[in-house]
């Protein structure tokens, strides 16, 4: 009852944007009716290109859970009923349930969706399949890092692969911080 009075069903027009990518967002979305393509500048490319769509029954916009800012475009293929779902109202009311397995779950669930929908606009996920695609998505983590906080320091192993979904990074040796 809390996400159906906090959210909203919208009705889109064929073409028409509910979002465009550098938009600020806090809600993420379900489809009712309808089909509404996910789009994205690509690295490398000029223009756009769908990444996903989204049918009856299928979210949208999950970046919202990583990220303040939307890194997609969405449009509305012919007619579409979406519902929107601010994202804190769905944490709160997920938690409420007393479903903390369930809320867990769906929390994995929308950052997995978020997390494939930016692996799609770089370069080193650009051309793989959708089995390697998956095998790539399965391997990610995410890590929340907070200002002046090391991700990793000169000298740790080189096991992963850090791509920055948000905010900027500064680079720097152990000499650079001591002056």
């Amino acid at each position: 009852r809390e996400i159906e009075a906090a959210g909203a069903l919208r009705k889109l027009g064929d073409g028409e944007e509910l979002y465009r990518s550098g938009d600020d967002g806090d809600s993420f979305f379900v489809v009712a009716s309808g089909t509404v393509s996910v789009s994205a500048r690509r690295r490398g490319d000029d223009e756009e290109s769908v990444l996903r769509k989204a049918h009856a029954g299928e979210s949208f916009g999950e970046e919202s859970v990583a990220t303040p800012r939307r890194r997609s475009t969405a449009r509305a293929e012919g007619t579409t009923t979406i519902a929107e779902i601010p994202v804190h109202i769905f944490r709160r009311a997920v938690v409420r349930s007393g479903k903390a397995e369930l809320a867990d779950r769906l929390e994995r669930t929308m950052q997995r969706s978020a997390t494939r929908d930016v692996l799609r606009t770089t370069a080193l996920a650009r051309d793989l399949d959708e089995d390697t695609f998956d095998v790539l998505l399965d391997a990610v983590t995410t890590k929340n890092v907070g200002r002046g906080e090391p991700i990793y320091r000169e000298g740790d192993p080189a096991d992963a692969l850090w791509l920055v979904a948000d905010g900027r990074v500064q680079i720097q040796t152990e000499d650079q911080a001591r002056l």
